[in-house]
């Protein structure tokens, strides 16, 4: 019995443990759930962990919204300020793989040491402006690891800007359409494997670009710069359809085509009026000198210009005018001074002078390639044709000098000669007027040889400008009321009227 009594305390005194054991594990597991985790991050060099990562403010010197999400791996900044003292504390200083700090608003770190600290890789994004301040480090440092700046504002400043260990371990810098300023005593962006700029481009200072040797920014003399970096966003390039001298006129380059290789003096392009100047310029190669597809294209010249090549000098697809007062050479060796496809071209009041295997020419002279000449001189000259391939040539304010009775042939689509042979050589001048009028009629460059063309005039008629003499032989003029027969203007010279005949 006393065995039994026995067994059974005993198992009591089991059963007592059993249960002792089990209410202490129950009471102790909602102190192990709340165990902290721990992050490889620090913030003003405090830990950051599963406790304090929703808001980090809390930290001595920080302001503003600083928190980290551990399951996308952000860290966020809005309006945030991080100023730490010391000399063994950083603003930020992370070992999280693929880390992105997210920058809202306005946000500033500064310290002694390196403002952030990067073992992993990182990117930096958000659309806000970092400023980061070293007073004796770096403003942005890599250990061994890229960072990725896309889409926001930093500006980096320590006695190194951004820089890596020695450029010789992965310290890959990329920058995404990002404006991005650096500025270090020792080096403003250095000791980097790589810098690769995305939609962004180096703008300060002039010439300055990375160098691999060097695993730095440096200037154009290949010195590492130590002054203010800026990179900004590049625009979106937009091409017209206008080439200079082979190469794509674009918004970036519109402004200054004389950098392109063969061309010298003012040659611009603006968008805006689709006009092209040149002035005193000078493009010289061995493809054509402006293709052009720009509808509605002005050509402005000023001063004397000259383009030569192999090929065809001037190619117009689109309608297009050239204007402006200047003096426009045109030579091309083996094709085309200024060659027209389905469009129609307006010279107005400034000197082209066009020459090549033909001087001005279409594709074939029923494709509507149309050629207006006003108030303007031009002289072409073309071993196969001066003026040929054209649906029609119009002239306004201005006539064929020569050759003599030269006229536009519609059926041959070019100047021809009084015989009906295309010309090789053909002048356009301004038509000038004289002071005097035939049957009302004004006697003009272009009429002054036969003005028995003129209504009610018959016999011989003419009029020489050098000597100031009307001729009439033979002549009737037999006009209505209003007008006169013979209207002369008082001139330097007087005129001198020759009879001929019974007129």
């Amino acid at each position: 019995m006393k065995q039994i009594n026995k067994m059974k305390n005993q198992v009591l005194r089991n059963m007592s443990v059993a249960i002792a054991t089990l209410f202490i594990v129950m009471f102790a597991m909602p102190f192990m759930a709340k165990a902290q985790t721990e992050y490889n991050l620090e913030i003003a060099g405090v830990q950051v962990t599963s406790e304090n990562c929703d808001d980090l403010s809390v930290i001595d010197g920080v302001s503003g919204t600083v928190e980290y999400n551990p399951d996308t791996k952000t860290l966020t900044l809005e309006d945030a300020t991080i100023e730490v003292g010391g000399n063994n504390k950083r603003c930020i200083e992370s070992g999280v793989e693929n880390l992105t700090i997210v920058v809202k608003g306005t946000c500033n770190l500064s310290t002694a040491k390196a403002a952030i600290f990067l073992r992993e890789n990182t990117t930096i994004t958000g659309g806000g402006t970092l400023s980061v301040a070293s007073a004796d480090n770096c403003g942005i440092y890599l250990k061994k690891t890229p960072l990725t700046i896309d889409g926001c504002r930093v500006e980096a400043k320590g006695e190194w800007g951004i820089a890596g260990k020695d450029g010789e371990n992965g310290e890959h810098l990329t920058i995404k359409n990002a404006t991005v300023t650096a500025e270090g005593s020792k080096g403003s962006i250095c000791d980097l494997a790589s810098l690769t700029l995305e939609g962004c481009k180096i703008t300060e200072p002039v010439g300055a670009a990375f160098n691999k040797g060097a695993h730095a920014v440096c200037d154009a003399d290949g010195n590492i710069i130590k002054s203010k970096i800026v990179i900004k966003p590049t625009e979106a390039v937009t091409e017209y359809k206008l080439k200079i001298a082979g190469v794509k006129v674009t918004s970036e380059n519109c402004n200054d085509l004389s950098v392109i290789d063969g061309v010298s003096g003012t040659v611009e392009y603006n968008p805006d009026t689709n006009t092209l100047t040149l002035e005193d310029a000078m493009i010289e190669i061995e493809g054509i000198c402006i293709e052009s597809e720009v509808e509605n294209l002005t050509i402005v010249v000023k001063g004397t210009c000259s383009l030569s090549s192999h090929g065809t000098s001037v190619s117009i697809y689109k309608n297009t005018t050239i204007t402006g007062g200047g003096t426009l050479s045109l030579a091309s060796a083996y094709d085309v001074g200024i060659y027209l496809k389905d469009t129609h071209l307006t010279i107005d009041g400034c000197r082209v002078e066009a020459k090549g295997n033909w001087g001005i020419a279409g594709y074939d002279g029923e494709s509507g390639e149309h050629l207006t000449i006003k108030n303007a001189t031009v002289t072409a000259e073309g071993t196969e044709g001066s003026i040929c391939d054209l649906a029609s040539l119009t002239l306004e304010g201005c006539g064929i000098t020569e050759p003599a009775g030269a006229t536009f042939n519609e059926g041959k689509h070019a100047v021809c000669d009084a015989s009906g042979n295309i010309t090789n050589k053909i002048v356009i001048k301004p038509t000038v007027k004289y002071n005097l009028k035939i049957a009302g009629v004004q006697v003009t460059s272009e009429n002054c040889n036969d003005l028995s063309v003129i209504d009610g005039v018959r016999g011989t008629v003419k009029y020489n400008p050098s000597s100031n003499t009307l001729t009439l032989e033979d002549a009737t003029i037999d006009v209505g009321d209003g007008k006169n027969c013979i209207f002369a203007r008082k001139g330097a010279v007087a005129l001198t009227i020759v009879v001929k005949g019974t007129c």
